[in-house]
């Protein structure tokens, strides 16, 4: 009888990729797709933990979702120290102990954003694919009801992804953050 040839992981970029000004779709899947962890609490704390973790290693989301068996990060680098090849192990090992008794499954899905998907309107259609899960999974009938759904950028509490002007003051905080910390190489 012929065998199944062995499954093979999947090819992983270098390090690099995931370094300095890096755009990445990180999905943390809960093992087993378990869900009755996410609740509002959980949901604190995860803010917590994430904002600690990007303002040590110089990143930010301009989009969270927390799903009820999965979490959604766009996470970008605006220095040239940024990287989420050690941040994401360390934002993951801090929500170990909140996440308990669940536990997320072992490799993170990532995808690094290609220079065309950073473009202003991909940017933005993978944005609001993001956004748009829990219309998509019937939890909600508007994503703009969602409570599990945030922005992390350090240093501006304000920015708000629920509001009509937050692409707008993300950008310009974006850019300003990039024109504070970039170092022409």
């Amino acid at each position: 009888m012929d065998r199944p040839p062995a499954k093979k992981n999947l090819p992983r970029l270098g390090r690099e990729a995931y370094q300095g000004l890096a755009v990445v779709h990180w999905v943390f899947n809960i093992q087993d797709r378990k869900t009755g962890w996410l609740d509002e609490r959980f949901f604190r704390d995860f803010e917590f933990y994430a904002l600690h973790t990007f303002a040590r290693y110089q990143l930010l989301s301009p989009c969270v979702c927390l799903m009820p068996d999965h979490i959604h990060l766009l996470v970008m680098g605006y220095a040239n120290e940024s990287d989420q090849k050690v941040a994401i192990p360390f934002l993951r090992k801090s929500l170990k102990p909140i996440l308990e008794p669940f536990r997320l499954q072992r490799t993170p899905y990532d995808h690094v954003l290609r220079v065309e998907e950073r473009k202003r309107r991909e940017f933005a259609r993978l944005a609001g694919y993001i956004r748009e899960n829990p219309v998509r999974a019937g939890l909600v009938k508007t994503h703009q009801v969602w409570p599990y759904q945030t922005a992390i950028v350090p240093g501006y509490p304000t920015l708000d992804v629920k509001q009509d002007d937050f692409w707008d003051d993300f950008w310009n905080v974006y850019h300003y953050l990039l024109d504070k910390h970039v170092v022409a190489t």
